[in-house]
């Protein structure tokens, strides 16, 4: 790893805090973290409503789950119908055949 890098213990067990995460990085001047999480953490994040702006990459490739299990995109958490997590479109490019979203999340 670079000097530069600092790595900070945010608990002791097996799974991370994203609360604990991102206030340590806010801690030390962070105001906007990108995450380019996987569906476990995704789904920590929206549960815990961390999340102010979604970025979603719609590509043309089609793929289906058969008789495989594989995570959903927000993985471990149970969104609705108690905690709904809306999006107000912010922007929409397109760049050949994929389209690239920007979402604002109203939770």
């Amino acid at each position: 790893m670079p000097e530069a890098t600092e790595i900070v213990a945010v608990g002791d067990g097996e799974h991370v805090d994203v609360g604990l995460a991102l206030a340590a990085l806010r801690d030390r001047g962070h105001a906007v973290v990108l995450s380019e999480a996987g569906p476990t953490v995704c789904g920590q994040l929206l549960a815990a409503r961390l999340v102010d702006e979604l970025f979603l990459t719609i590509s043309p490739l089609v793929a289906g789950r058969g008789l495989t299990e594989r995570p959903s995109f927000a993985e471990g958490v149970e969104l609705l119908p108690e905690m709904r997590v809306e999006g107000a479109l912010l922007s929409l490019r397109r760049s050949d055949q994929h389209l690239f979203l920007r979402y604002e999340l109203v939770t």
